[in-house]
């Protein structure tokens, strides 16, 4: 006959085990639960977005060319944000967070440039470049400081993305109820030219604790 207590510490270890082996880059687990019996927290925080816009940048750069082989990036090319929509958001999702940070992560690492006037929201856009514009063939603008013609750079690849967002509830051992919230940002990157789509990144965001998952 087995001994109980085996039969309890085997199955908890293999499934700690399980869950350490799993995690890795791309991965962001957060047990916020405290003694109140509630969660806090269940909503996605600056410092997730961070982490996310870190890890997604970091996918892309070191990605290679599926056809050729080469680093996806070695051109240096433009890169515009297309749309990140949000799916099953039960609370508005600041993606500007994300955006922001993912776009200052590539450029720091000096393989793409990303636009200022061809992104799809205006948000994204530098009003004032398209306002210096206008003034081209002014009285009152010396020609040799207004905007030339034909030196707009169009992207090479555009940015478009979704964040998915899960909530999973079962009942444990006296009623006790045990919520999960899970996030998953979506990232593509695709080419202009071809309609392609040359790199797909994923992070996955998991918030787990005791009580029920608050969607406000």
């Amino acid at each position: 006959m087995k001994n109980p207590i085996f039969k309890t510490i085997v199955p908890t270890l293999l499934g700690a085990f399980l869950l350490t082996s799993c995690m890795g880059p791309g991965v962001d687990v957060d047990r916020p639960g405290h003694t109140g019996g509630k969660v806090l927290g269940w909503n996605i925080s600056t410092k997730n977005w961070l982490d996310a816009a870190n890890d997604l940048s970091q996918q892309l750069v070191t990605s290679k060319d599926p056809r050729t082989g080469k680093p996806l990036l070695s051109e240096k090319p433009v890169i515009a944000i297309s749309r990140i929509k949000a799916v099953n958001a039960t609370a508005r999702l600041n993606t500007d967070i994300l955006v922001d940070n993912f776009l200052w992560s590539l450029r720091q690492s000096g393989k793409c440039i990303p636009t200022a006037t061809f992104n799809l929201a205006d948000l994204d856009n530098d009003p004032l470049i398209v306002e210096l514009r206008k003034t081209r063939g002014s009285e009152e603008i010396d020609p040799a400081t207004q905007v030339p013609l034909a030196k707009l750079e169009q992207p090479k690849y555009t940015i478009t993305g979704s964040i998915h967002e899960e909530t999973a509830r079962r009942k444990g051992r006296f009623g006790r109820i045990h919520s999960e919230k899970v996030y998953t940002i979506r990232l593509s990157l695709n080419d202009r030219d071809s309609g392609t789509s040359p790199w797909q990144g994923q992070y996955f965001i998991s918030k787990q604790g005791t009580g029920s998952a608050r969607t406000w």
